[in-house]
């Protein structure tokens, strides 16, 4: 069985730099889930609350499965 090691804040991160990668713009994702860009930029520097819910949706969003939010960043050389 796998195990995972996250904090909520690399869940956060892993959000933003998934979402900068695709190309997508906070607000392009806020539209989607249905917030304001504001209330989805706190999310992304963590001082706001992801829900599962939310979570889920911005999964949905990223084309990402909810446990690759979960999981940690490779470490470049």
């Amino acid at each position: 069985m796998e195990s995972y090691n996250f904090s909520a804040k690399q869940i956060h991160l892993r959000i933003r730099n998934l979402r900068s990668k695709q190309g997508m713009s906070q607000e392009f994702v806020a539209s989607k889930i249905g917030i304001s860009q504001n209330a989805y930029s706190r999310i992304e520097l963590g001082l706001a609350k992801l829900s599962i819910e939310r979570m889920l949706k911005i999964s949905e969003i990223l084309q990402v499965s909810p446990i690759e939010l979960m999981q940690e960043q490779e470490s470049k050389p």
